[in-house]
């Protein structure tokens, strides 16, 4: 009986241990891929800190607000259609003077008030046009990942007709002034109808190597060399604040489909290689041969003593 349940003890241990190596070896046999995986969701959670980090530096809404948004699983794009909808507290003007002078220059901020632009308007045309340059940054940072990939060929991103053509969105970028673009919405407000109207403008000179700022001085002068330049650039070729919003939509889905079938690979191999040590045999349990350690008996012993020197046993 007592052997029996040393057996079991010893069965129960041999076979934590079997587990133990089992699951140390599953992990082992993730090798660099598997922690590749995790290391990848530590890459893209410090993008997403840096991205609403850029994102509260333009709106003035806390980091830890932005992040609570994107972990309730919205993209980035909805992100940043919903800040949009956020207007400023009117009473926080010291905060928003602060959040419009943030990286301009302070001569220029006064030079705008000077021409009548209250804080409040100066803050809204900078947040519109910080959203458009980065979300520019954005598209151009995924569009050059994809050339770093092996199977994409540099000719075909570029010259591909159902995607946008990079070489534009890099040629806006390089040429983007924030400061300009801030005045000409500023200036032209009223005479477009809105703030993205104008930039919508700008973004159009841009393309067509005009300067939108000849509309200030000459609105013929201006509207005359645009017809001419309209010839030369389609208009499906134009890049507008809806195109770079949807594109922006595009790269952002993209992204996310690439890192949830990442994380899906890596985690159906852990699975494989977890069942394919299962499948392995058993190792043998080795006999275990117990020696009988039973105490004699008290009285046996003396009995024993007693006829060893009775001498009626001798």
């Amino acid at each position: 009986m007592k052997l029996t349940k040393t057996y079991k003890i010893i069965a129960s241990v041999a076979g934590f241990m079997l587990i133990v190596q089992v699951f140390m070896f599953s992990i082992q046999g993730m090798g660099s891929g598997g922690f590749s995986g995790v290391q990848k969701l530590i890459e893209q959670d410090a993008d997403d800190q840096r991205i609403a980090a850029e994102l509260s530096n333009m709106t003035g809404i806390s980091t830890e607000d932005i992040m609570a948004l994107k972990r309730k699983g919205m993209t980035w794009n909805e992100v940043i259609e919903y800040l949009k909808t956020q207007k400023p507290e009117t009473n926080q003007d010291e905060r928003n003077l602060r959040l419009a002078e943030a990286g301009l220059d302070k001569d220029y901020i006064q030079n705008l008030k000077d021409e009548g632009y209250s804080d409040q308007k100066i803050m809204e045309a900078k947040l519109l046009v910080e959203r458009t340059r980065f979300q520019l940054n954005q598209i151009i940072d995924s569009g050059r990942n994809q050339v770093s990939v092996p199977s994409v060929e540099v000719e075909d991103l570029l010259t591909n007709k159902e995607d946008d053509d990079l070489t534009a969105y890099i040629k806006v970028a390089e040429k983007f002034d924030v400061e300009k673009a801030i005045y000409l919405i500023l200036r032209l407000e009223q005479d477009f109808g809105s703030m993205e109207s104008v930039l919508d403008e700008y973004l159009f000179s841009l393309q067509a190597e005009l300067d939108l700022e000849l509309y200030v001085q000459d609105k013929e002068k201006y509207q005359e060399i645009k017809k001419e330049k309209t010839l030369i650039i389609t208009e499906q070729d134009i890049i507008t604040l809806t195109r770079i919003e949807n594109k922006m939509l595009e790269v952002i889905n993209k992204e996310n489909q690439k890192m949830s079938t990442e994380l899906d690979d890596k985690i159906e191999d852990s699975i494989l290689t977890v069942e394919e040590n299962d499948n392995q045999p058993l190792p043998d349990i080795p006999t275990i041969n117990v020696e009988d350690v039973k105490p004699k008996n008290p009285a046996e012993e003396l009995m024993e003593e007693i006829q060893v020197i009775d001498p009626n046993q001798n």
